[in-house]
């Protein structure tokens, strides 16, 4: 066991033993059945914050810790959900399902967001490797051609001057 572990528990069963914890746990064991996914996520956030882990949750609760997780992301986003998408899933929807394209929408859009930085981020390390291209150019003995195929390995060929170079 580890010592996080021992601690998580430790933490989760001395918050258990306060009055207001066990009283709203003891609810939320016999309402579970009536509640719907926010009032059920919003209940297992202020346990949460209370000190009870997720898993410690998971063992007195009708669920895996991951469906106790799932709740609490459901409880946190209600704010942004349109009526419909509420009614859906006080209704049944897979709470599961709708997180899941949530979250694939919402990577979708901050990659949208990103997408012009990375391209700009790009272009700069292009120039500046072309900048240090054209100085490394430059800088070459007389005599020294660099051919195009060999810019991008920096490999520098040498022709034979019938001329020394002085």
């Amino acid at each position: 066991m580890s010592c996080s572990s021992f601690n998580s528990r430790k933490r989760h069963n001395s918050a258990c033993l306060d009055p207001e914890v066990t009283q709203m746990l003891q609810e939320l064991q016999s309402n579970w059945e009536d509640l719907d996914a926010f009032e059920r996520g919003e209940i297992l956030i202020n346990l949460v914050s209370c000190g009870c882990s997720a898993r410690g949750l998971a063992n007195v609760l009708p669920c895996a810790a991951s469906t106790v997780l799932r709740y609490m992301d459901l409880a946190d986003l209600e704010v942004f959900l349109t009526e419909e998408q509420r009614s859906a899933l006080s209704l049944g929807f897979s709470a599961a399902r709708f997180l899941r394209e949530w979250d694939t929408k919402d990577r979708r859009e901050c990659h949208n967001e990103r997408k012009p930085r990375y391209i700009e981020q790009v272009s700069e390390i292009k120039q500046k490797a072309e900048e240090e291209e054209g100085e490394a150019l430059s800088s070459q003995a007389p005599g020294t051609v660099q051919p195009e195929s060999y810019a991008k390995t920096s490999k520098t060929v040498v022709l034979a001057s019938p001329h020394p170079v002085s």
